[in-house]
């Protein structure tokens, strides 16, 4: 039930200048934003009905056997949601000839430079 969705283009890194995941310190070959908007149904009386959301995807493929996707979120217009951001990684690899495993992970990172 998103709504206002924009897909920002993948921008490619160039000349070997690899993006840089400031949460996990890694490096991407591509990125693109993604914002969007969604209606809350919780706790209603504090804060605006309408939620923001800011996502930074990084992507890297390696040797076309493992692909890895780590999305940053932000959030405005949720109660506190400027003490943390969301961190998420999506591991997909290759495994035999047929298989494929998918690790997923989460982490809520708060943010002390307040």
């Amino acid at each position: 039930e998103c709504f206002d969705v924009g897909v920002g283009e993948w921008e490619i890194a160039e000349n070997g200048k690899k993006f840089r995941n400031e949460w996990c310190n890694e490096e991407y070959d591509q990125q693109r934003l993604v914002t969007f908007k969604f209606n809350r149904t919780t706790h209603l009386y504090i804060g605006p009905p309408v939620a923001i959301v800011k996502q930074r995807h990084f992507i890297r493929v390696e040797d076309n056997d493992r692909c890895v996707l780590a999305i940053s979120a932000e959030f405005e217009g949720i109660p506190y949601a400027d003490t943390f951001a969301v961190e998420m990684r999506w591991v997909a690899a290759r495994t035999g000839r047929n298989d494929v495993t998918v690790k997923v992970g989460l982490f809520v990172k708060e943010k002390t430079d307040l």
